[in-house]
């Protein structure tokens, strides 16, 4: 993946016949294929689907880091409809290797780090393997954090409220997530088993307005006075 921004979909918009709808940041961005997004374009997990509520509503974020992201395959066209219903436009597969191979060294990993300074943006992401004769363990571990994205410094006017604001980057387009996992993997006579878990934490910016203030810092009362104020009338 040779794209540029912090979700996998921005990381693979430089495919020919890819595309990114980012309208609410870089953290809920979707892949868009031949034009189709949202629920008519699977994005599956390891070939199984993730359950998560992004394909319906733009507001939210797959939950995947894109540093623990070994493989993505693109399908696009009949071979799609063998992942089932939602896949009009295509099918994302990422592959993220959560169940360990069994190698014949006792251990390997990687330390996948990225920055850049539109964003402020600082990534990495740790995976690690530890084989033995017939079974193999995997820890893995990452982090990004991303700032609000830069924009020409100067005033941009609000339609919505009618109000000029002097900014320099984009309001509430910041990014923090976090994710671990672990898996297991032993190889028999038969084939072999495993099992993988991952744990994935987010906590992200819609783009909008940053000057309003957030009430679930402030007490009820406050809120109402606050309220009241916004709408010129006394509480």
């Amino acid at each position: 993946m040779n794209g540029t921004g912090t979700s996998f979909a921005e990381k693979i918009s430089d495919l020919p016949g890819v595309t990114v709808r980012a309208t609410n940041g870089s953290a809920p961005a979707r892949p868009i294929l031949r034009g189709l997004g949202d629920n008519e374009v699977s994005v599956v997990e390891n070939g199984l689907r993730m359950g998560d509520i992004a394909t319906y509503d733009p507001a939210h974020a797959t939950p995947i880091e894109a540093l623990g992201i070994a493989q993505v395959d693109v399908v696009r066209g009949p071979a799609a409809i063998l992942y089932g219903p939602n896949t009009l436009g295509g099918v994302v597969n990422v592959i993220s290797n959560i169940v360990p191979t069994v190698a014949d060294h006792p251990l390997s990993g990687t330390v996948n780090v990225e920055g850049n300074s539109v964003s402020s943006e600082y990534a990495g992401f740790v995976p690690n393997v530890w084989s033995g004769s017939n079974s193999a363990l995997s820890v893995s571990a990452g982090d990004t954090h991303s700032g609000d994205i830069g924009i020409p410094a100067g005033n941009y006017f609000d339609p919505a409220s009618g109000t000029t604001f002097r900014l320099k980057a984009m309001p509430q387009t910041d990014e923090q997530s976090s994710e671990a996992g672990a898996g297991y993997a032993y190889l028999g006579d038969f084939g072999t088993v495993g099992i993988g878990v991952k744990h994935f934490e987010t906590n992200y910016g819609i783009n909008g307005r940053s000057h309003q203030p957030r009430l679930d810092q402030f007490s009820p009362d406050d809120v109402a006075h606050l309220a009241a104020a916004q709408h010129g009338r006394a509480p």
